[in-house]
């Protein structure tokens, strides 16, 4: 089985092409503006013909191509339903492009779902019947497998929103319009102004802003920089108590947490680990919290495991076997 992954980034496309779940090729494209979809297309596009050319295989044997997108997302009817990135997506059709470009197949699903699924089914919470996930990068996005099954929902939206939950009743608007969201507090986006607001991380960045992000951050913190140990801190305490939601709500084995931020796992996860135990409503035995062992790659395996599934039911309805 020969599938491609995209991982819509807000900074960054991630890609890869997958031979029975073995990454051939990775590939990478920086975004320019990640309010602009039509304006990226071409380059993805561009990407997916790289990638079938450099994995030696033939595009004819391209079983289809799984998208991790920044939003919510319809995956029976493979359409972004909501976003705050590439609005344009809203209304374009994926199957289309898909089949017009290569004849294949498309999967589409939200990113973090994409990497929980990666997680799941080859990584930190392989064998879990209860698992959840955290990805802290761009923005904050979660996934939750429940009973075996992974949680959709109504809106598909069951698991999927916890970055959006609201952690300070008095906080500050965010993207999403509501109010003191767990992202808003502490993600990359929103890291610039939590620096420029330090005293002492202020003047390190008066002169260029852009150097401004959680690996700079956690290098100074390592350096024991006063500034970057107020703010790693802050954000570390937001990202273990939205932790402890998590483990609240969805009761789970395995808490993995993944993202671009987790570069600097050996700070956080020891730092959200006793968050945990101190404050939430378990005994430290009773579930593992674990930095995603597939890494910026649990997306990309996690799309082969989405495709498959697709092309399963699809086999399954052809057949009048699901229903």
């Amino acid at each position: 089985m020969l599938t491609i992954s995209i991982d819509l980034g807000g900074t960054y496309v991630k890609t890869g092409i997958l031979h029975h779940g073995s990454i051939l090729e990775h590939g990478r494209i920086k975004v320019k503006n990640n309010l602009d979809f039509d304006g990226l297309l071409p380059d993805i596009t561009k990407e997916v013909n790289r990638l079938i050319e450099a994995s030696g295989k033939s595009s004819t044997l391209l079983d289809g191509i799984a998208i991790a997108f920044p939003g919510l997302v319809d995956s029976d009817k493979m359409k972004v339903t909501m976003t705050h990135k590439y609005p344009t997506a809203v209304d374009f059709d994926f199957i289309a492009w898909a089949q017009d470009n290569w004849n294949a197949n498309v999967a589409l699903i939200n990113d973090a779902r994409m990497a929980g699924i990666g997680e799941w089914q080859a990584g930190a919470g392989e064998g879990a019947r209860h698992m959840a996930m955290i990805t802290l990068g761009t923005g904050i996005g979660s996934f939750a497998v429940v009973d075996g099954r992974r949680l959709r929902g109504n809106g598909y939206r069951a698991g999927n929103l916890f970055g959006h939950i609201s952690l300070d009743i008095n906080g500050e608007v965010c993207q999403c319009g509501n109010l003191g969201c767990a992202e808003s507090l502490a993600s990359s986006w929103s890291l610039p102004e939590l620096v420029k607001k330090d005293d002492d991380l202020k003047p390190l960045v008066a002169e260029d802003d852009s150097i401004i992000n959680f690996k700079w951050l956690f290098d100074l913190y390592r350096q024991k920089q006063p500034g970057a140990i107020r703010v790693a801190e802050y954000c570390m305490k937001v990202w273990g108590m939205l932790s402890i939601n998590m483990i609240h709500t969805f009761d789970p084995q395995v808490l993995v947490l993944g993202g671009g931020i987790l570069n600097s796992a050996d700070v956080i996860v020891p730092f959200i680990k006793k968050l945990v135990v101190q404050y939430s409503w378990l005994n430290a035995d009773e579930i593992e919290i674990e930095h995603a062992f597939l890494g910026e790659d649990a997306s990309i395996v996690g799309g082969y495991y989405l495709l498959k599934e697709v092309l399963t039911n699809k086999k399954c309805l052809a057949s009048g076997k699901l229903r």
